[in-house]
């Protein structure tokens, strides 16, 4: 496991962003994420059986890694703020992603869960997260909302809405009003578990949309903490911003666990299913190599219905969840 008292990896990555192959970034779309997917499914057969609905031939899962692994390693990352292809050598690459955490404990005192990893079918319970993430509602219904979630004790970690004021105050992103929404944020969430008799339960933090200083703002003094479940993410395809990489780096430097994820795009520059599925296992490994995630996440999104439960993206979904937990332990 990466010890985040250690500030090499961080300073490599930051230094990748800002030192790497200038690119446009049509060019990756095009040739970096399209053409590289389409040769990627030729070449290592990349396909399977519509009539089962849900896939899990093992050689399958196990090419489907192969063709993954091979875009993470020769496309990479695209920073978007400094137009630089961000690439990690093929022993960087395995290394980071070798120590990922296997087991991550969230939360605090009695309300702390231990996230495992799994392997496909293993009998062992996973970890429940439930709550209204990215759902614009009231500030008013905010506390009241989160408190509801936080009395489901089925859910060991709480997913908080976006609230569209903050005191009352419309939010403007790149504002000091970002910082005020994002303490608001935090307050009303921890005072809502407290009142659900749940103190140190795990809260997605923070689920407001704005900018890098949302995220700032809420990981501070008395407000989330670091047990918390501290989110960044990337850009479809594969990309990263300043903002992003800012995220990350105050995660890492504070000790905060990092929960990371990106939104492949079906019928994007990835294509259908066969392209989704290879751009789920691939950005779960950048997103561990490059926002250095504690857990990784893959959540594709259909260009019409704006949907992951597809016929087609569930099937991708199974297969390339199947594909990182033969072949890693990611989280």
């Amino acid at each position: 496991m990466l010890d985040k008292k250690d500030f090499e990896y961080l300073a490599s990555i930051l230094e990748k962003a800002d030192t790497g192959p200038i690119l446009d970034e049509k060019v990756w779309d095009r040739q970096y994420i399209s053409k590289k997917v389409q040769d990627l499914i030729t070449k290592y057969n990349i396909s399977w059986d519509e009539d089962f609905f849900i896939p899990s031939d093992e050689a399958l899962a196990d090419r489907l890694f192969d063709a993954g692994w091979e875009l993470a390693l020769e496309s990479g990352v695209l920073c978007i703020s400094t137009k630089r292809q961000m690439v990690w050598e093929r022993g960087e690459l395995q290394a980071v992603v070798d120590r990922s955490p296997a087991e991550l404990v969230v939360g605090d005192g009695a309300d702390a869960v231990k996230i495992k990893f799994r392997k496909p079918e293993q009998a062992s319970r996973v970890t429940i997260i439930g709550g209204a993430y990215g759902t614009l509602i009231e500030e008013e219904l905010f506390s009241a909302m989160v408190e509801s979630y936080a009395k489901e004790p089925l859910l060991d970690i709480i997913e908080p809405p976006s609230i569209a004021t903050a005191l009352g105050r419309t939010i403007r992103i790149k504002s000091p009003w970002e910082a005020v929404a994002a303490r608001r944020e935090a307050d009303l969430a921890l005072e809502a578990v407290k009142r659900a008799g749940r103190p140190g339960v795990c809260i997605g933090a923070a689920a407001t949309s704005g900018s890098e200083i949302i995220e700032l703002g809420a990981t501070s003094y008395n407000a989330y903490r670091q047990t918390d479940w501290h989110h960044a993410s990337f850009i479809s395809e594969n990309k990263v911003s300043y903002a992003d990489l800012t995220r990350a780096a105050h995660f890492y430097q504070t000790g905060s666990v990092a929960h990371t994820f990106c939104d492949p795009i079906y019928g994007g520059y990835l294509g259908g299913k066969y392209g989704v599925a290879i751009g789920c296992v691939a950005g779960c490994i950048l997103l561990r190599a490059c926002l250095i995630g504690d857990t990784v996440n893959a959540g594709p999104s259909h260009t019409h219905l704006s949907c992951d439960t597809h016929p087609d993206m569930l099937a991708a979904q199974a297969l390339s969840y199947q594909a990182l937990s033969r072949n890693t332990h990611l989280l």
